[in-house]
């Protein structure tokens, strides 16, 4: 099998985490100008249709995406198996989108569940059959990420520009569901022309269900926990506490979503390549990779986490108003909850998928999603945002730490003396951090943006110059311009 080189991962993280931030820079253009002209009855019809919609979206793929990722990786270089295993899992969730697109269209029709938004779910419906016709999780098994970071950013252009050009009036919710259902169905068009040169998808009937069907189970058992998990916050401090602060709680969120997104999208991308490894039984050069993976997102999570920490009234402040000042508290608490997120995931995504420990991953989620709606019961009524984030904050620890004791044989895996050697310039680093801080809030007012943009600018050489003089491995071959 021929071994890809690191370099080329590295470039797909930066790819992956650029494609993530547009998904996060994107709607922050447009929404402050839908909001104005939809109002917002509208756009919470809108955002309840969608995420009805979302649901649908999660039972037809039925956890395909993932599992199809890690085992078409294991036989990429065996053109047969690829094809055959591709394949089935296409007709899969073909057979799967069917029977939840007719189960929705039979609610919509004999039933008034979703009363006033029958026509905005009826349209969005359509999402359910691009999402699964454009089989994008093929790109993702040949670690094509320039293809789909072009497509991403041609397809939010064009949805920005049908936007500004065609939303007018408060009488075009409608055509704004329009132009969501008609940029999903240009990337499915352009994703399916594109994938053409990878393999011809076509329906089998030799779907081989038993043997996929567990493993499929467990992903999307996983996958609808989290996402239980995700919202369990925001749903219940609605019913406990009040809009302030559910918007309080948001606003820290979205900044708490964008810094985990783009430090997830980097380990993300690994998971075809690492899979790859283990299906060849690759094990050193896996073991290399993950611990190179780990080491350079440690060298980038500890300090991000210590700026949120150490910035968050100030940039709650800058994000929201004076108003959103309290939310400080909370994003600080979401910024520590922050490494056990990255850390877990890194556990969850690069080592036990491409083992094939989703069993694992599954129970963990479960778990940290019944002990997440548990605390929020005892916190929130008492603690109102910032019990919800303590709750995020042991949920996202508990993962991290129940699949790292389960990790079996991890010398194997992991070459622990080498992150160690990064964990410890990293803290280093962070503790730097903060002395920079409390040295600035001697001569500059902590509440001025001259404040905050200075810590940056000072943080952005001090730190990289400690990495030189510690020799970090990584960052001296960025000068040398070598990979790891």
């Amino acid at each position: 099998m021929k071994t890809l080189n690191i370099k080329s991962l590295g470039i797909n993280a930066v790819l992956n985490a650029f494609r993530s931030s547009l998904s996060i820079i994107f709607p922050l253009i447009t929404y402050p100008y839908v909001y104005r002209i939809l109002n917002a009855e509208s756009m919470g019809k809108y955002s309840y249709s969608s995420a009805i919609v979302g649901y649908f979206i999660l039972f037809a793929t039925f956890g395909i995406t993932t599992y199809a990722v890690r085992e078409g990786a294991k036989v990429k270089d065996s053109p047969d198996k690829l094809n055959k295993i591709i394949n089935q899992l296409f007709s899969i969730n073909v057979l799967f989108t069917i029977f939840v697109f007719s189960i929705l269209w039979i609610l919509i029709i004999f039933t008034g569940i979703f009363k006033d938004n029958n026509n905005i779910i009826m349209i969005l419906s359509l999402n359910i059959i691009f999402t699964t016709l454009s089989a994008d999780w093929i790109n993702i098994i040949f670690e094509d990420y320039f293809i789909m970071t072009i497509r991403s950013l041609l397809v939010y252009v064009i949805s920005i520009v049908m936007i500004f050009l065609l939303i007018k009036s408060e009488s075009d919710l409608i055509l704004y569901v329009l132009i969501n259902v008609f940029t999903t169905m240009v990337t499915c068009v352009l994703n399916r022309l594109y994938c053409r040169k990878y393999i011809k998808l076509r329906i089998t009937i030799n779907l081989d269900f038993t043997a996929h069907f567990k493993p499929l189970l467990y992903f999307f058992v996983n996958n609808l926990s989290s996402s239980i998990y995700v919202n369990s916050d925001i749903i219940m401090l609605g019913i406990l506490t009040d809009d302030y602060t559910v918007g309080v709680y948001s606003a820290a969120v979205k900044i708490y979503s964008v810094i985990k997104n783009i430090l997830s999208a980097l380990y993300s991308a690994s998971i075809p390549r690492l899979s790859s490894y283990i299906g060849a039984k690759q094990f050193r050069v896996f073991r290399k990779t993950i611990t190179n993976i780990t080491c350079v997102i440690t060298l980038f999570l500890l300090p991000a986490s210590i700026g949120l920490i150490l910035l968050s009234t100030n940039i709650m402040v800058l994000f929201g108003g004076e108003e959103f000042g309290q939310a400080g508290s909370t994003l600080r608490l979401l910024s520590i909850a922050l490494i056990g997120s990255i850390f877990g995931g890194i556990i969850t995504s690069c080592f036990n998928i491409p083992l094939g420990k989703e069993k694992l991953n599954m129970e963990a989620t479960i778990i940290s999603s019944l002990l997440n709606i548990f605390l929020n019961i005892l916190l929130i009524p008492i603690y109102k945002q910032n019990g919800a984030a303590v709750t995020t904050l042991l949920s996202e620890y508990f993962v991290m730490l129940f699949c790292l004791l389960n990790l079996n044989n991890m010398k194997r895996y992991f070459n622990l003396k080498k992150f160690t050697i990064y964990l410890m310039q990293s803290i280093i680093g962070s503790i730097s951090i903060c002395i920079l801080y409390f040295m600035l809030t001697q001569f500059i007012d902590t509440s001025t943006f001259t404040f905050v943009i200075l810590l940056i600018l000072l943080t952005f050489f001090i730190y990289p110059l400690e990495l030189v003089v510690f020799k970090n491995e990584y960052f001296i071959n960025i000068i040398k311009r070598k990979s790891l």
